[in-house]
This record gives C-alpha cells, structure tokens and sequence, in this order.
C-alpha cells in the first residue's frame, strides 16, 4: 500500500511537470522517478472530495469511461460513502477503476474489519475471500498452475518460480525471450535506389556493400545490422555510403546542381561563375570533383579553371578584425530601462526588449507591479519572454507563469503551471521581451 501512494504521489508531480526529474527538498532527484520528495516533518496531500457513489464520477469533472482518467486518486471525506460494515468509517483513498471508486485498504483496516467482526458476517465468509484473492492451494491438492515471474539483477534474466503448500520450490526454470523476440520482430530492410532517367522508376538494389579495393580516404560509410541473418545466426551487415551518395546527388541530379550553382554565384563578387567537377579532365582518376571557375592566364592569356578553396577565402575573412567588430555592431542590442527593437522577430512583429526592478517577498512567489516605460503607450501586448536576474548580473533558473500586463504595469508568479516555486526575498533585475 505504501509503495502505491508512493506511486501515486509521482502521477500527481506529473500533472504539473512533463520532463525530467523533479526534487521537492532534494538536490539530487532519483533518475527513476519524476518527482521525489524529501522532508523530515511534513507530507502531502492529495485533493479531499466528498465522493457520492461508488459508481459515478462526480463530483470529479470527467466522463465516465475516459481511459486516460484510470488510476486517478483522490481521499474521500464522505463518511457515508458504503455501507454495511464501512457504514459511516468510509473516509479514505480511493482509486477510480474507470467505471468505479475502489477503496485503497491498509492492513490495519483488514484487521480492524475482522476484530470488529459481528455476526452478520462470520470469519470463514472473511477467510473464503482472501482464499479466493490469493488462490490458495490446500495440502493434498494438486498445484493449481499458477506461477511468479521474477527477475534476476544480477544474472540479468527473467525466471518462473514455482512453490508447493510447504513454500517448497517445485519447480525453477530461466525464460528465455530471444526466441519470442525473433518471432515477433519485422525484417527492416534498407534497398538502394537511383533514377538514371526522369520518370523513369528506380531499380532498387538490396545488398549493400562495398568494394574495398576502391576505398578513397574521406569516404564515409554506416554500418546497418538488420534483423536478417546468416545460417550461424549472426546479423548481416550492410553499409550505407553516404560519400557516395551525396557526390552522385550532386552531379547527376540537375535541380540540385542548378540551385547549388545558382545560390554560389548569387554571393560572387569576381571571378566568373562557380561550377562543380572535374577541373582538370583527368575523370577523377586523381582528384574528385571540386568548385572552380574560369580565369584569364595572364602568361598564356588563356581562359584556365581555378580551384576556389572556401576555407582559405572564409578564414582570411574571420581575421579581418574590424569586420568582425562592424558584424557584432551591427546585430547587436543594449539592454537597459529604455525599450530597445531587437534583431528577434516573432509571427512577424520585431520583439522589443527593457529591464526593470522588482522585489521578491519572502516565502512569496508572486511578483507584483514591474513598471514599463512610459514610452510604451499602449494599453495592451504580448509579453515574449521574461527572465529574472540577481544586481550582480546572475540568471535566476526559475519558471515564470501567470503573466498578466495591464496598462503599464506587468504582474506574474514563479513556478510552472501550478506549481509555485519561492525563491530568496530581495530586489531582482527584470528583463522583459514583448511585441506590440
């Protein structure tokens, strides 16, 4: 029982946070949970409602049915709730099953049931159901096939474990899954295609491999290991050539190489245009394919293809300091009281940006009254973005929820949906990101 309301305890963490793991009074939260809560003198608690049926939903807002309510928890304060020998004692968790509230029973209940036992209901009719809970076999009986699955963590192997009435262990034996994996696995196949001709379907090719023989240093291969294997057993490879592929996609594929010369030469300032392939017509028997262009031999006076090395060109250009400063400049923005246009925009509108002050209560994770500039002007915008910041300068990693701006005035809380976060009392630095 315990362990379930643990469990519980993470699916209602869950309603509030959707990701990573959560630490309520803790530093370093469990990786296998996602919410974990430490805390030496308090507990939680979950919504109280005043249940009416066993049978219905309400006063829980839902439809009956709804499979994605199953399992939702809640502590009935309905005394009232049962009747019979739970007749004004029927306060407690209760678990929605999806057509119905079934009762969470502690032991102490089950053995207060019993102690107050009347004679409306004997303990053989008790005994009779716990049998039937847990199927119990009776000496003399034979084994009544049922069984436990456990699971090693040391051998890292499942096993079926079977005990006679004496607790006995009748019988202990591994299952193994690979088979009933293989089994039910798809084959995924990878079949290489090219088009030779437009409107022409491609010729799908299944093996993939490659020719040793003719490997070039820089090529790039992946090895895929399938679900099809040989007769040992043993997963067969097949290599993806992406060098390969990427080339021929180049310099067979019209479109690709008309937008790839057309965006080069949009960007030339000299030269000529840009084109791509064998510069020196030796068929790539010594070098691949490359950029080049045509330039007068100012010797031969005849027109020559030059190769253009991009890395020489982009890094003599990042040495250049004042253009880098000139480039920093120019995308660049102040932060500061007075409202500045950024180089961010958002569904079309240019975000603006300022910051502010504002204090922080303790214990208190509403802050109240950040005031805009009077430059705004406007009655209502849309907030973008909103970081909170120490006077020293130092992001404050919180959450901010509950944005609401009227007329020059910006109030919001710290935390994530409904889950409220304090943090140190004191004055904050604000930034605030907002189109008009």
């Amino acid at each position: 029982m315990r362990k379930y309301l643990i469990a519980c305890a993470a699916l209602f963490g869950m309603s509030y946070i959707g990701h990573a793991q959560v630490g309520v009074g803790t530093l370093s939260p469990s990786e296998s949970t996602v919410l974990d809560i430490h805390a030496k003198d308090r507990g939680v608690l979950f919504p109280r409602v005043h249940l009416k049926d066993l049978n219905e939903l309400d006063p829980v807002i839902g439809k009956k049915g709804d499979l994605k309510i199953k399992g939702l928890v809640v502590f009935n304060i309905n005394p009232n709730l049962q009747d019979k020998d739970l007749a004004g004692k029927s306060e407690g968790f209760y678990v929605w099953s999806g057509t119905s509230w079934d009762r969470l029973t502690t032991r102490s209940e089950i053995l207060k049931l019993i102690g107050d036992n009347n004679s409306n209901q004997s303990l053989e009719e008790i005994w009779a159901v716990i049998n039937q809970l847990i199927n119990q076999t009776k000496p003399g009986e034979s084994l009544k096939g049922t069984s436990v699955v456990l699971y090693d963590f040391d051998k890292e192997q499942f096993y079926t474990l079977v005990k006679d009435d004496k607790d006995n262990v009748v019988s202990s034996e591994v299952v193994d899954l690979t088979n009933v994996i293989q089994k039910a696995e798809t084959k995924s196949l990878i079949n290489r295609g090219e088009v030779i001709a437009d409107g022409q379907k491609p010729e799908l090719v299944k093996s993939l491999n490659y020719d040793q023989t003719k490997l070039k240093k820089g090529q790039i291969f992946y090895e895929y290991l399938g679900e099809e294997r040989d007769k040992d057993g043993k997963q067969i490879p097949f290599y993806l050539d992406i060098t390969g592929d990427v080339k021929k996609t180049i310099t067979n594929n019209q479109e690709v190489q008309q937008i790839f010369e057309e965006t080069v030469n949009k960007f030339l300032t000299e030269g000529g245009n840009v084109f791509y392939g064998d510069h020196d017509e030796d068929g790539n028997a010594v070098t691949e394919d490359v950029l080049y262009s045509y330039v007068i031999n100012n010797t031969t006076g005849k027109r020559e293809k030059k190769i253009i090395n991009i890395t020489e060109t982009l890094r003599e250009i990042l040495k250049n300091e004042n253009f880098i400063k000139e480039l920093k400049e120019a995308v660049s923005y102040n932060i500061s009281s007075a409202i500045t246009q950024t180089n961010i925009k958002y569904e079309g509108k240019v975000v603006n940006v300022f910051s502010s002050t504002a204090t922080v209560n303790s214990l208190d994770a509403e802050v109240v009254g950040v005031e805009f500039p009077d430059e705004v002007g406007i009655k209502a915008l849309n907030i973008f973005d909103i970081k909170l910041y120490s006077l020293e300068g130092k992001l404050i990693t919180v959450g901010i929820t509950d944005i609401k701006y009227d007329r020059g005035l910006l109030d919001f809380s710290l935390g994530s949906g409904g889950l409220y976060t304090p943090i140190t009392a004191g004055s904050y630095k604000v930034v605030v990101q907002f189109t008009k």
